[in-house]
Protein backbone atom coordinates (compact mmCIF):
# COMPACT_ATOMS: atom_id res chain seq x y z
CA UNK A 1 0.00 0.00 0.00
CA UNK A 2 1.28 3.61 -1.08
CA UNK A 3 1.11 6.49 1.26
CA UNK A 4 1.77 10.52 0.99
CA UNK A 5 4.87 11.21 3.02
CA UNK A 6 4.02 13.91 5.38
CA UNK A 7 4.93 17.79 3.79
CA UNK A 8 5.81 20.52 5.25
CA UNK A 9 3.82 23.75 4.49
CA UNK A 10 4.82 27.32 4.90
CA UNK A 11 2.81 29.36 7.43
CA UNK A 12 0.85 32.00 5.84
CA UNK A 13 0.20 34.38 9.08
CA UNK A 14 1.77 37.45 10.26
CA UNK A 15 0.40 40.81 10.28
CA UNK A 16 -1.40 40.50 6.73
CA UNK A 17 -3.61 37.84 8.07
CA UNK A 18 -4.14 39.52 11.87
CA UNK A 19 -5.56 42.74 9.56
CA UNK A 20 -8.35 39.98 7.61
CA UNK A 21 -11.14 39.53 8.40
CA UNK A 22 -13.57 35.61 7.96
CA UNK A 23 -15.84 37.31 4.68
CA UNK A 24 -12.42 38.38 3.05
CA UNK A 25 -11.19 35.34 3.05
CA UNK A 26 -14.24 32.68 2.60
CA UNK A 27 -16.12 31.46 -0.66
CA UNK A 28 -19.54 31.83 -1.54
CA UNK A 29 -20.22 28.02 -2.40
CA UNK A 30 -18.43 24.92 -0.33
CA UNK A 31 -16.60 22.64 -2.44
CA UNK A 32 -15.36 19.59 -0.99
CA UNK A 33 -13.16 16.79 -1.92
CA UNK A 34 -13.79 13.15 -1.72
CA UNK A 35 -11.48 10.82 0.70
CA UNK A 36 -10.90 8.69 -2.91
CA UNK A 37 -11.64 10.33 -6.13
CA UNK A 38 -10.71 10.12 -9.78
CA UNK A 39 -7.83 12.58 -10.60
CA UNK A 40 -9.98 14.44 -13.50
CA UNK A 41 -12.41 15.40 -10.38
CA UNK A 42 -9.64 16.46 -8.38
CA UNK A 43 -7.91 18.85 -11.37
CA UNK A 44 -11.54 20.23 -11.99
CA UNK A 45 -11.72 21.47 -8.27
CA UNK A 46 -8.15 23.30 -8.55
CA UNK A 47 -9.08 24.46 -11.75
CA UNK A 48 -12.58 26.20 -11.25
CA UNK A 49 -12.00 27.37 -7.65
CA UNK A 50 -8.83 29.49 -6.11
CA UNK A 51 -9.07 27.51 -2.57
CA UNK A 52 -6.63 27.54 -0.63
CA UNK A 53 -7.66 24.38 1.25
CA UNK A 54 -10.52 21.74 0.99
CA UNK A 55 -12.59 19.84 3.87
CA UNK A 56 -12.25 16.00 3.11
CA UNK A 57 -16.04 14.46 3.44
CA UNK A 58 -17.91 11.52 2.20
CA UNK A 59 -21.48 13.69 2.27
CA UNK A 60 -22.49 14.83 -0.78
CA UNK A 61 -22.64 18.62 -0.35
CA UNK A 62 -24.09 19.23 -4.06
CA UNK A 63 -27.59 20.55 -5.09
CA UNK A 64 -28.94 18.09 -2.20
CA UNK A 65 -27.39 19.08 0.64
CA UNK A 66 -29.21 21.86 2.96
CA UNK A 67 -27.06 24.79 3.68
CA UNK A 68 -26.72 24.19 7.75
CA UNK A 69 -26.88 20.53 7.58
CA UNK A 70 -23.44 19.20 9.23
CA UNK A 71 -21.32 17.22 7.45
CA UNK A 72 -18.53 14.68 8.20
CA UNK A 73 -15.01 15.81 7.96
CA UNK A 74 -12.56 13.80 7.62
CA UNK A 75 -10.15 16.50 7.19
CA UNK A 76 -8.95 18.98 5.00
CA UNK A 77 -5.91 19.14 2.72
CA UNK A 78 -4.30 22.49 1.02
CA UNK A 79 -4.08 22.81 -2.51
CA UNK A 80 -0.24 23.08 -2.21
CA UNK A 81 -0.09 19.71 -1.09
CA UNK A 82 -2.50 18.02 -3.82
CA UNK A 83 -0.49 19.96 -6.39
CA UNK A 84 2.99 18.43 -4.83
CA UNK A 85 0.93 15.26 -5.08
CA UNK A 86 -0.45 15.45 -8.54
CA UNK A 87 3.08 16.45 -9.74
CA UNK A 88 4.70 13.12 -8.09
CA UNK A 89 1.95 11.21 -8.62
CA UNK A 90 1.67 10.06 -4.64
CA UNK A 91 -1.40 8.46 -3.42
CA UNK A 92 -2.45 7.41 -7.43
CA UNK A 93 -3.98 4.18 -8.33
CA UNK A 94 -5.12 1.93 -11.13
CA UNK A 95 -9.30 1.51 -10.05
CA UNK A 96 -9.26 -1.63 -12.73
CA UNK A 97 -6.05 -3.00 -9.83
CA UNK A 98 -7.56 -4.95 -7.08
CA UNK A 99 -6.23 -3.32 -3.82
CA UNK A 100 -6.86 -3.21 -0.49
CA UNK A 101 -8.61 -0.46 1.13
CA UNK A 102 -9.14 -0.08 4.61
CA UNK A 103 -10.61 3.29 6.37
CA UNK A 104 -10.11 4.45 10.10
CA UNK A 105 -12.04 6.51 12.26
CA UNK A 106 -9.88 8.82 13.33
CA UNK A 107 -9.65 10.47 16.70
CA UNK A 108 -10.08 13.81 15.43
CA UNK A 109 -13.27 12.37 13.44
CA UNK A 110 -15.72 15.20 13.71
CA UNK A 111 -19.05 16.77 12.17
CA UNK A 112 -18.69 20.46 11.23
CA UNK A 113 -22.24 22.96 10.30
CA UNK A 114 -21.80 23.56 6.53
CA UNK A 115 -22.70 27.22 6.68
CA UNK A 116 -23.34 28.99 3.49
CA UNK A 117 -23.21 32.52 3.92
CA UNK A 118 -25.74 34.73 2.90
Amino acid sequence: MFTAPFLNEPEYAGVAADKLKVAEVMADSLVTLKPVMRVRDLVNALTSTSHGAFPVTVTDVGDGHESGQPIELHGSITRNLLLKMLTHRVAMFDPEEPREVSVTRSPFHTQIPNHHPH
